[in-house]
């Protein structure tokens, strides 16, 4: 019997050189074993003992041969994973690729975990842009709309600036390390060539972005020409309103199909304490002298803190409602 550690250290021609002096062979690891098949049917074929069609073999033998060629275009002509011990040789055969994965621990089991966190990290990326270009395309919407409405400016640059920093930063990085979606793996493989903001994303981004931008715009309107307050109780209860829907709008973020309370409120506590974080620093503006100084805003009274957070819940209550709507019409598919 000869075993063979480092089959992977001989070319096709030394293999077969070396297969009249070996009576059985075996490998310390099933994937050398198959690694070692491939090899000695290259050799066959490379040195002429057999041809690729088989000529020659009796029907047992054929069966044989189809495995072992089989084995052979596995290892040589379309292998990506490879095991840590054939790596760890440094010795591949010139006609290996560069392998595209290495399983360090020899189990195949990891290459679904590293899909999964391959997927994760994809879906996350895809969650931190939406949210801050739906919420910065409501900043802008809400501006523009002012001005065309004839209105004064319903932000100061300040109020921008600490929105942009504050309230849009912190979430937004809690999106990053959003855990798995629960469908993570029932979906099929995305295409490699698609954007990553696709069609339908895309218009995804500019319905919420339009939706928080008319809520915070008729908060602004309902302040100024049905209650008759001063343009500075207007501007606060604007900026106030439109932090609230842009901290609801991240939990809506989380996933295009599913509720937030299907996923789970707390299943990325980062998120509830970045939005937490957000909505404190924004009461302490409201409410210290200090703030109140700096960001010029004033204090307002309980109707008006009333009809901004009913107004505000608005965008986050539609969205939530489209996520229902789109999966009864939009079942998921699942990868087979």
């Amino acid at each position: 019997m000869t075993e063979l550690y480092g089959s992977d250290a001989f070319s096709p021609q030394q293999v077969a050189e070396r297969v009249e002096s070996v009576g059985v062979a075996k490998a310390r690891a099933p994937l050398l074993s198959l690694f070692m098949l491939g090899l000695l049917a290259g050799a066959f074929i490379a040195e002429g003992f057999v041809s690729e069609n088989r000529a020659g073999f009796n029907n047992l033998d054929r069966d044989y041969f189809d495995m072992v060629v089989a084995a052979y275009d596995a290892v040589v002509g379309g292998r990506r994973y490879v095991s840590s011990r054939t790596i760890a040789s440094g010795s591949l055969l010139h006609e290996l690729d560069i392998p595209d994965m290495v399983l360090a621990d020899d189990n195949f089991a990891t290459i679904v975990g590293a899909v999964g966190e391959g997927r994760r990290i994809y879906d996350n990326i895809r969650k931190a842009v939406h949210y801050l270009l739906s919420c910065n395309l409501s900043e802008v919407l809400v501006m523009l709309g002012s001005t065309l409405l004839g209105w004064p400016l319903p932000l100061l640059p300040i109020h921008i600036l600490w929105i942009n920093l504050v309230t849009d930063g912190f979430p937004a990085l809690a999106l990053a390390v959003d855990p798995k979606d629960p469908d993570v793996m029932k979906r099929p493989p995305r295409d490699p060539q698609a954007r990553l903001l696709d069609r339908e994303r895309f218009l995804a981004v500019c319905l919420q972005g339009t939706v928080m931008a008319l809520v915070t715009l008729a908060v602004f309107g309902i302040s100024l020409t049905i209650w008759h307050d001063e343009v500075p109780f207007a501007r606060t209860m604007t900026f106030t309103t439109l932090v609230l829907v842009q901290l609801l709008h991240a939990f809506s973020c989380r996933h295009e199909r599913y509720s937030l309370f299907q996923i789970g409120v707390m299943t990325n506590r980062a998120l509830v304490g970045a939005v937490l974080l957000s909505a404190l620093l924004q009461a302490w503006i409201l409410l210290s002298a200090w703030g109140q100084e700096i960001f010029k805003v004033v204090p307002l009274r309980a109707d008006e803190w009333w009809l901004m957070l009913g107004l505000g819940v608005l965008p986050f209550v539609v969205m939530e409602l489209w996520k229902v709507w789109r999966r009864m019409r939009e079942p998921v598919a699942e990868a087979r």
